[in-house]
């Protein structure tokens, strides 16, 4: 028994995995043999036990594996019950019970019913030192806890008591590294838990969540940094760091300063075949662009090639991330669009040795996944009225698109919105969705019930043609819009409330005061354009129909806004003038001829427009 046991104390410290199976034969019938001879040797019976578990994990039949013993048969379980029963303070013997405990599992021990939980409770009662056990602890709450949100009940734990004190999964993961500071998941667990509660804080603008650790406070991050600083390759930390920091913010690692787009970098360098990750690379690449193009000399062509990043010492533009994802896995259906959404639809890009447009880059997005709202109204902004595409041997015009997006996501309110104005453009009086029919008007309503914040689908709702006569396909009744009445009028004001360089909204709004014989109307605006809602307290601003004119005018210049200037003019004495700021911001005084003439100069410059992009608007 001495040189059996002394065999199997090396065995276990044995780290080789190419003769894993052999060894593990081996021990068996080393443990066999010991057991044969003596039944009440527990080390013998805790490997015997964890052999079986281990051929479990890795047997794919139904059956556990058994072992027979003195002509009676063990499993995994059966062995770890025969300790217990001889030994009940055998702290290795309930550790070892809880893991091949799964689900409702129960073992029965000296008559009583243990569940995993029990056992684990068991075990650290025993010895409260095991960092591993209370990690493992922490996370059978953690997949409690998520149990019951899948499945929208409330029958899992939330904590747990051990030795007398209650417990939480954040309180078992912070025991677990006061134990052992380096017990990597257990610091991944705090910090991921800590990460979660924080962005659930994010919306009442509350402070980091801190936990105590040894008398030193931690925060998510610092939680991630522990995790790194053992383990560098932990390419889950890496991920969830890169959610983590801010804009301008850094992780300082073993000494070495990481932004967000440097975890991405490591994550990459750590696994090349995440797509989502290339995918998260190529829209950092696409962000900087974006944000370099505000400048007066920019020249994409020239900042898109040297806008790039390094992973493993190859170089990739942003769209090199997006083929790397395809060609990590062609089904990436996110990379297809990302292709499609940021490169030039002129220009076609080879992938695979087949050229695709961006309408191609979508379509491919759409046969992979054909419930996402985005793509389908992606898809439906490359195509003209008229034309048609095919996906997944279907075809589909851009209103059919449109139709498909809001059947996907009922609350995606710019599909509603442009679902609306392909039925204006196409003259086409409804569209159905489901078993209800939508007229162009209703659709608008649809997208004005989701978010009100839209200044553009207010004017939409007014139409776009002939303003004095209030035709194509405009609202000529009052509205409802979430149990509110508007007029023509008052949804000239939520449209310039919300976007207050829209042209449209505010030549409308002066024909709309002249026809109710007001003098004048009062109007809160955002001073920025971006949509912003009016501050408590803003009483506005007063604008005379010829005012209103004026401010179309300085948002965009149009025939019928200069026709709509000269009206004011009519009746006034001869020689009577209006001042509107040119291009350059310059005031030039105009009579009622001088807008005229200004009329008919836009109306040649609108026509020469329409006749020069008549296929572009095709």
């Amino acid at each position: 028994i001495k040189k059996c046991e002394e065999r199997l104390k090396l065995l276990n410290e044995t780290t080789a995995t190419a003769h894993q199976v052999g060894l593990d034969n081996e021990a068996r019938a080393t443990c066999g043999y010991m057991i044969h001879v003596n039944p009440v040797i527990k080390a013998a019976w805790c490997k015997l036990g964890s052999i079986l578990h281990s051929e479990d994990e890795d047997n794919s039949l139904d059956e556990e594996p058994v072992v027979t013993i003195n002509n009676k048969p063990f499993i995994a379980a059966a062995c770890f019950v025969r300790v217990l029963e001889a030994d009940p303070l055998y702290k290795e013997a309930w550790r070892l019970l809880s893991d091949v405990l799964c689900g409702d599992d129960v073992a029965i021990v000296r008559g009583k019913p243990y569940t995993f939980e029990k056992c684990v409770v068991r075990s650290l009662e025993i010895d409260p030192l095991q960092s591993e056990t209370w990690c493992s602890l922490g996370t059978m709450l953690l997949d409690s806890m998520l149990l019951d949100c899948i499945l929208s009940t409330n029958n899992g734990h939330t904590s747990v008591v051990v030795g007398g004190t209650t417990y939480t999964a954040l309180h078992c993961f912070a025991k677990a590294v006061e134990i052992d500071p380096l017990c990597t998941d257990a610091w991944f667990n705090l910090g991921n838990q800590m990460h979660a509660a924080d962005d659930e804080k994010r919306s009442s603008e509350e402070g980091e969540s801190i936990v105590t650790i040894n008398e030193k406070p931690f925060t998510a991050k610092a939680c991630f940094v522990r995790v790194l600083e053992a383990d560098p390759l932990y390419n889950d930390v890496w991920r969830l760091l890169y959610h983590l920091l801010n804009d301008e913010d850094v992780a300082i690692i073993s000494g070495t300063s990481y932004t967000d787009e440097q975890c991405i970098i490591k994550s990459l360098e750590i696994d090349p075949l995440q797509t989502d990750m290339w995918c998260v690379m190529g829209e950092i690449l696409f962000s900087k662009l974006s944000l370099d193009c505000e400048d007066e000399d920019f020249d994409f062509d020239e900042e898109e090639e040297n806008n790039t990043v390094v992973v493993s010492g190859a170089t990739y533009t942003e769209m090199q991330c997006y083929i790397k994802a395809i060609e990590v896995d062609p089904l990436c259906a996110e990379a297809w669009y990302k292709i499609g959404n940021h490169h030039s639809s002129e220009d076609p890009i080879s992938l695979n040795g087949k050229s695709y447009t961006s309408k191609d880059c979508f379509v491919q997005a759409l046969e992979i996944d054909p419930r996402n709202d985005t793509y389908w109204s992606s898809l439906a902004l490359e195509i003209s009225v008229k034309e048609s595409v095919t996906v997944s041997g279907i075809c589909y015009t851009r209103k059919l698109c449109y139709e498909r997006a809001v059947e996907c996501n009922a609350n995606n309110c710019n599909a509603w919105h442009m679902l609306g104005a392909t039925l204006q453009c196409s003259g086409d009086s409804v569209t159905m969705i489901g078993d209800r029919s939508y007229t162009a008007q209703q659709c608008y309503i649809q997208s004005l019930e989701i978010d009100e914040e839209q200044g553009g689908v207010w004017r939409s709702l007014l139409g776009d043609k002939d303003v004095h006569g209030g035709g194509g396909g405009g609202m000529t009744m009052p509205v409802t819009i979430n149990g509110v009445s508007y007029n023509r009028k008052q949804c000239c004001l939520r449209a310039i409330q919300y976007s207050s360089w829209d042209a449209e909204a505010w030549l409308h709004l002066g024909v709309e005061v002249v026809k109710s014989g007001d003098t004048h109307v009062v109007v809160h605006e955002d001073n920025d354009g971006g949509g912003e809602t009016v501050s408590p307290g803003d009483d506005g601003t007063s604008y005379t129909p010829q005012e209103c004119y004026i401010k179309s005018l300085n948002c965009w210049e149009s025939g019928e806004a200069w026709r709509a200037l000269a009206a004011t003019l009519s009746s006034s004495p001869p020689g009577d003038t209006v001042t509107v700021a040119d291009s350059k911001d310059q005031s030039i005084s105009y009579t009622n001829e001088g807008c005229l003439r200004k009329a008919e100069e836009c109306d040649k410059k609108k026509a020469i427009q329409s006749s020069s992009n008549s296929d572009a608007d095709k």
